[in-house]
């Protein structure tokens, strides 16, 4: 298995704390442009041949070291699980590609960190028993039963309304706790919940100085429901939720395929694609009239693919500081590193 360097984030500093690499010597700075990536050399991993306790692992190694760098004062930016590259070279071209974008981050998280809010119901087993006890699902159960025979079908019926019932004040009560919230924040994200006894998982980006209010106002949230509702703090933690970036290398060979989808060369421009790419959607467009037996659905998603890839190449371009790369958006290197927030 070829040897790589497995990438964790970007911080700006030229070098690790001292105290972060007395605790993990295998953890090196790459330097360029007065950030840093942070790196690791590992043997490459295809994340889609992991099993899920192997992935588990690794990702909660992934965290654990970017929660020791900004533990350690540094700022950072996490890069998504699981990015490798081949060189040390290629670390710092990541840094240079996405140079402006990465900039831009650091001035926006200066001085703020994420906080995750997880809202639970303290007791689920009175909650069920309550909604169990209301007038329209109480009617439901005495249609049911007066039946002789009820079915599988009554018996869900019944269950369905239940979940409605709770779905309906999970959502209300979970839109009411992210507002209140989310005025404490500058940012708020929410995520999935794992089922219905979790109101709300959210992030939320707060400024160092805004905490303590935002602490207090998740401590007034748990007094004005009766503590009938479990509130958990997760952080300080790196802007995982906001600011993760996805990195993606789009070698010449792959450019150039991607332009021949278009009828273009190397010598064309941004602007030449987005004039062939809509000229070309016209006619492979699904919704256009074609003859019976052909395939414009087809067609249309790869010519679609190709536009994507070659925006995301201009885009890099543009977003990058390297002088390995020409002058009027042409490219005079290998590869090019497309840097991105992680949507």
């Amino acid at each position: 298995m070829n040897q790589s360097i497995y990438i964790y984030g970007i911080v700006n500093e030229p070098a690790l704390a001292a105290s972060f690499v007395e605790t993990d010597p295998d953890i090196y700075a790459v330097a360029s442009m007065g950030c840093s990536a942070i790196v690791e050399n590992r043997p490459a991993i295809d994340l889609g041949e992991l099993d899920r306790e192997s992935l588990a692992r690794m990702l909660l190694q992934h965290q654990q070291t970017l929660e020791r760098l900004m533990e350690s004062g540094m700022q950072l930016i996490p890069l998504k699980l699981g990015t490798f590259v081949s060189s040390a070279a290629d670390a710092a071209c990541i840094i240079e590609d996405g140079y402006n974008l990465i900039e831009r981050i650091f001035r926006e998280t200066e001085d703020a960190h994420e906080l995750e809010v997880v809202v639970k119901w303290s007791s689920f087993a009175d909650l069920l028993q309550e909604v169990v006890s209301e007038g329209d699902v109480q009617e439901l159960k005495r249609e049911v039963e007066a039946r002789q025979s009820s079915s599988t079908e009554d018996a869900i019926a019944v269950g369905r309304l239940i979940k409605e019932k709770i779905d309906r004040r999970n959502a209300a009560l979970s839109a009411s706790v992210l507002r209140q919230l989310g005025e404490r924040a500058s940012q708020s994200k929410r995520h999935e919940t794992m089922d219905d006894e979790m109101v709300l998982n959210a992030a939320f980006l707060v400024n160092r100085g805004d905490v303590d209010a935002f602490v207090a106002t998740v401590e007034a949230l748990d007094s004005q429901y009766l503590n009938a509702l479990h509130f958990r703090i997760v952080g300080p933690l790196p802007c995982y939720s906001f600011y993760t970036l996805e990195v993606t290398a789009l070698f010449e060979e792959f450019i150039a395929e991607k332009r021949a989808v278009l009828g273009l060369d190397a010598r064309s421009c941004e602007a030449d694609v987005k004039k062939a790419y809509h000229a070309k959607a016209k006619v492979a467009h699904p919704d256009v009239h074609v003859p019976a037996g052909a395939n414009n659905g087809a067609d249309f998603t790869v010519l679609n693919e190709a536009y994507m890839t070659l925006h995301d190449y201009y885009s890099a371009l543009r977003n990058s500081a390297s002088s390995r790369h020409g002058h009027e958006g042409q490219d005079s290197s290998s590869v090019v590193f497309s840097v991105k927030i992680l949507n």
